[in-house]
């Protein structure tokens, strides 16, 4: 796959981390979450007094090592101004609500560091290096799977509502630091700088549901099938 770079020129520059950017998550039309290794979250907003920028409108702190995975949570009734779920290098999962800029849950659990947290319907799924994925519904704990036998680096949630997961195989030659769903299109980045984009197509017959993966990598100067 070709990107013509000459399709899409820097906006801004957003300016606040201490330490290497984690994760970014957009928040609808509200703004912007980030995640750091200097244990932050930010939210941004746009400038209102030019639109083409952002500022940090909130720092989320409570995270005591690095955030990585971010979600969204669309404003609903317990979070007006909607929400954000983080995860960390110190095994937890927090939910925190925007209009106040306070922690609501910390969810406890995982025994390694969270690598992917997706929302499923109100509750909320965390991935771990401890290869487990865990379900949270208001606070609590309600589910856990143990179907991987190595890290999980990340979990996202289909158009379908199918749940998927990642982890280190023969086509990803380094972990997976990054990954994010459009569409039907589902993009991860390595920690080699690969980054590789795979096309999910799901088909039904008789009633029994099964999903193709495409994949190729842009900017290594190689692609596969």
């Amino acid at each position: 796959m070709e990107i013509d770079s000459a399709e899409y020129q820097l906006s801004c520059e957003l300016r606040g981390h201490e330490d290497d950017v984690r994760g970014i998550c957009i928040c609808g039309n509200a703004g912007i979450a980030t995640s750091s290794r200097d244990r932050t979250v930010r939210f941004w907003t746009l400038d209102p007094s030019d639109k083409r920028n952002y500022t940090a409108w909130k720092i989320l702190l409570g995270h005591t090592s690095f955030v990585g995975p971010l979600a969204w949570i669309a404003p609903n009734e317990e979070f007006p101004e909607g929400g954000i779920v983080s995860g960390g290098m110190d095994t937890l999962v927090m939910v925190w609500d925007l209009k106040t800029g306070e922690r609501i849950h910390t969810l406890k659990g995982h025994q390694l560091q969270v690598t992917g947290v997706a929302l499923d319907d109100s509750d909320v799924v965390s991935s771990s290096v401890d290869c487990t994925l865990r379900r949270w519904r208001k606070g609590k704990a309600v589910e856990f799977w143990e179907a991987h036998k190595a890290a999980i680096q990340a979990v996202i949630k289909l158009p379908s509502n199918e749940l998927i997961t990642v982890v280190p195989g023969s086509y990803l030659l380094s972990r997976v630091v990054a990954v994010v769903l459009v569409g039907w299109y589902c993009i991860g980045v390595t920690g080699k700088g690969w980054m590789w984009w795979w096309w999910l197509q799901q088909q039904c017959s008789g009633g029994d549901s099964w999903m193709e993966m495409f994949f190729c990598s842009i900017g290594a100067g190689a692609s596969g099938g």
